[in-house]
């Protein structure tokens, strides 16, 4: 195309989720003169428009009209030439907007798979993973967040490889492996969130919700501090389930031990301060929680679940163990907590890997290559 072809990711809402710092990262990498970039939100901003539009990025907030009909009279009115949907609930809206439209106003449906999800990730999860594998047929074209979670796709009825690319996520790994003064680095943060001198800090990052099983996380942890009375365990993040996780902590009487800090911008800072990396998860795509913790050089116990085999070499780049076991995680955090020579050898070899594979760099040329494709093989408008 002779004119910068108009990109427009819809998202859920623009909050500081995994979604939204991936998609500020193909807009930030690709650079205004790949694209005329615009994202919309169809429930508003919590607070990151202006990042967004810093970017030269074009912002939408679709909230005063919930629904597909702000999005359709939108494209029936502006160019746009590849709508990107990131959520189920945005690829339906796409899709019901889309096909309300002239042919000559429809943009290509590209739509981002970040997780695959299952009945027991959610109440009525099995009508709402239902709804979510029938919505896989609604877009042109899918990205799979992981290899894995391609060959899950194409192996379903009509949606082949020719309809599915594997683009795993990258981070800024050097924003998480700058090396500065590391010691004093992770001393002034420790103190910051006092904890005591020679504490051996797990950590956790991510939403508080019911696929993040961290009722696990804490009822390992409890279980090894008979072994590791000088664990501490850090968690960071927001979510429907902090209240009853932190009643949860104070009646296994981890309490103490256990520091909630909430929704922190500074996570370099933050995993600086940790020892090990524990994600519990029951059902992930491709974890940036992890690439940053591999990045951050530090050693990462996960489940196997989503891309984490795919990630992680168990006892090579990682520790893996198999979902929903309390004790299989108490097991691997005291084994790892114990063992200080193991624990610098994973995280060594993970921040080799995270760096080889799984920069920002490389996901945004990937899908720089997608948009090419795409818009190659589109005729022209009438």
């Amino acid at each position: 195309m002779n004119q910068r072809p108009v990109i427009l990711h819809l998202l859920n809402s623009l909050s500081d989720s995994s979604i939204t710092r991936i998609v500020e990262r193909i807009i930030r990498q690709q650079g205004p003169a790949a694209a005329d970039w615009r994202v919309a939100a169809l429930g508003g901003s919590n607070g990151l428009m202006p990042l967004i539009s810093s970017l030269g990025a074009q912002t939408l907030d679709f909230s005063a009209r919930p629904g597909w009909e702000i999005l359709q009279a939108y494209l029936a009115q502006n160019r746009v030439d590849i709508l990107h949907s990131h959520t189920p609930h945005t690829i339906v809206t796409a899709w019901r907007a889309i096909t309300g439209l002239e042919r000559n106003q429809r943009p290509i449906h590209l739509a981002t798979k970040h997780l695959l999800t299952r009945p027991a990730d959610r109440r009525g999860g099995l009508v709402y993973a239902l709804a979510d594998r029938l919505a896989l047929y609604l877009p042109d074209h899918l990205v799979a967040v992981s290899r894995t979670m391609a060959r899950e796709i194409a192996r379903w009825p009509g949606l082949g490889p020719s309809r599915v690319s594997a683009i795993p996520n990258g981070i800024p790994v050097e924003l998480y492996g700058e090396a500065g003064d590391r010691d004093t680095l992770r001393e002034a943060t420790r103190q910051e969130l006092n904890f005591p001198a020679g504490a051996l800090v797990f950590g956790f990052a991510g939403r508080l919700d019911q696929v993040k099983r961290l009722d696990i996380l804490l009822a390992a942890f409890a279980a090894a501090r008979d072994q590791l009375p000088q664990a501490r365990l850090l968690i960071l993040g927001q979510g429907p389930l902090l209240a009853t996780w932190q009643d949860q902590a104070a009646r296994l009487g981890i309490e103490a031990a256990v520091c909630w800090a909430g929704f922190r911008h500074d996570m370099p800072r933050m995993l600086a301060a940790m020892d090990l990396y524990v994600q519990c998860s029951v059902n992930e795509g491709l974890s940036l929680s992890i690439l940053e913790a591999m990045a951050a050089r530090l050693c990462v116990i996960a489940t196997r679940v989503g891309a984490a085999e795919e990630v992680l070499t168990h006892a090579v780049t990682g520790w893996l163990i198999p979902p929903g076991s309390a004790a299989e995680l108490a097991a691997a955090l005291v084994h790892l907590g114990t063992d200080t020579l193991l624990r610098r050898r994973l995280a060594a070899a993970a921040a080799a890997e995270v760096g080889a594979h799984y920069s920002v760099t490389a996901m945004t040329a990937a899908y720089g290559r997608v948009y090419r494709q795409l818009l190659d093989r589109r005729p022209p408008h009438a």
